[in-house]
């Protein structure tokens, strides 16, 4: 989705736990690309990155979340935490 908006001119901000495993990808779309580190389960890095992000940006048009995790196994074997 990144790079379908950015390829149309639109800029982004992109949000990774680990930025650095990006490099390739901010080396090809510099400019309109704001990459930030967020962890997704830390409240705070959610707000502070809303923040710089609106800093940048003035204004949101579309914000979208594609943070997971896969649990394989059985749901009794797994901890509460990981079930919600």
């Amino acid at each position: 989705m990144a790079c379908w908006a950015l390829r149309h001119g639109d800029k982004v901000v992109a949000t990774p736990r680990n930025p650095a495993a990006l490099q390739g990808f901010v080396s090809q779309y510099s400019n309109p690309l704001l990459m930030l580190r967020l962890d997704v389960d830390t409240p705070a890095e959610i707000a502070a990155a809303f923040r710089k992000a609106n800093a940048a940006l003035v204004h949101f048009v579309v914000v979208l979340n594609s943070a997971s995790y896969v649990v394989a196994g059985e749901i009794e074997g797994t901890p509460r935490a990981r079930q919600v």
